[in-house]
């Protein structure tokens, strides 16, 4: 297990204001961007222990999706539609263009609408126990 001193000054914690909404993430490593989304109920801890391996060749970007984790709670706003979209702005105002996708549980579902409606943004998308 790595040494969480190395894990913190690998990655940074951050919050952006994004459709309606403010998300946390956590975001380090060099390379292409890759969005790993974490399944229902849990949070960007789910990644923790594999994001040192990822980040060695990406630049990894773990969120915590709307209500979840340290993501602001709203009183609506959590259909797969609308939370692919909080995704899909959350990239975009960190600059990426184009990035790879990992979702877990009932983030396959908000993959699945992100790539539909932004079908060339996502370069690569795995999905992980799809409910």
């Amino acid at each position: 297990m790595q040494n969480p001193a190395t894990f913190d000054q690998t990655f940074q914690h951050h919050t952006a204001p994004v459709n309606g909404v403010k998300l946390h993430y956590v975001m380090g490593g060099k390379g292409a961007p890759l969005l790993l989304v974490h399944g229902y109920p849990e949070t960007w801890h789910t990644w923790k222990k594999m994001m040192p391996a990822l980040a060695e060749n990406y630049t990894v970007i773990a969120v915590d999706m709307r209500g979840l984790g340290d993501s602001e709670i709203t009183a609506t706003g959590y259909d797969k539609r609308n939370v692919a979209e909080d995704l899909h702005q959350l990239m975009e105002s960190l600059g990426f263009k184009t990035f790879g996708l990992v979702a877990h549980d009932w983030a396959v579902s908000v993959a699945f609408a992100l790539t539909y409606a932004y079908q060339d943004t996502v370069s690569k998308l795995v999905l992980i126990e799809a409910p």
